[in-house]
């Protein structure tokens, strides 16, 4: 069979969450009947389909847990503010409410990331996007006036004579 294109591809898997929908028990022959292709590459579509849907599954529910405890480490965030600001709170109590808020907004953060709510990049500086064209050329320019040379850039209207950034 020949290559399917993947705009193709997703459209069938559009038509295979469709038809699974209307006749959950479809066999594979009249699925490949239904979609116009073989009975193997209707089986391959219908796996992928499943597998898509359970992994949306499992990402709504650990999204959904996230959320909540989101909520409730805002709930207890107000409560410790309200003893960090008090004046009739003793200083002891003051910094142990300190660390109980420092120490929530730390596991806050590890469920968000474990999430995978955050990519981390050991080892890059992600500049580049944030930068435009015009700004990172007239950063990469102020450099070269300064007599720094950076390889690897890839900007043209940064290459100096040399090729060199």
């Amino acid at each position: 069979m020949p290559k399917i294109p993947d705009d193709q591809k997703e459209l069938l898997k559009s038509k295979v969450r469709q038809i699974l929908v209307r006749m959950p028990r479809i066999t594979m022959e009249t699925l490949a009947k239904e979609l116009g292709v073989e009975r193997l590459y209707a089986t391959k579509l219908r796996k992928q389909v499943i597998e898509e849907s359970v992994k949306y599954i499992e990402e709504q529910k650990i999204n959904e847990e996230v959320a909540k405890l989101q909520e409730e480490t805002d709930e207890v965030a107000i409560e410790l503010w309200s003893i960090i600001t008090a004046d009739t709170t003793k200083d002891k109590d003051k910094i142990s409410a300190i660390k109980v808020l420092i120490e929530t907004k730390k596991q806050l953060f590890g469920a968000k990331f474990d999430a995978g709510m955050f990519m981390k990049k050991l080892g890059e500086l992600d500049v580049a996007g944030k930068l435009n064209d015009k700004d990172t050329g007239l950063i990469l320019k102020a450099l070269r006036y300064a007599g720094i040379s950076i390889a690897g850039g890839n900007n043209k209207e940064s290459k100096d004579e040399e090729g060199t950034y």
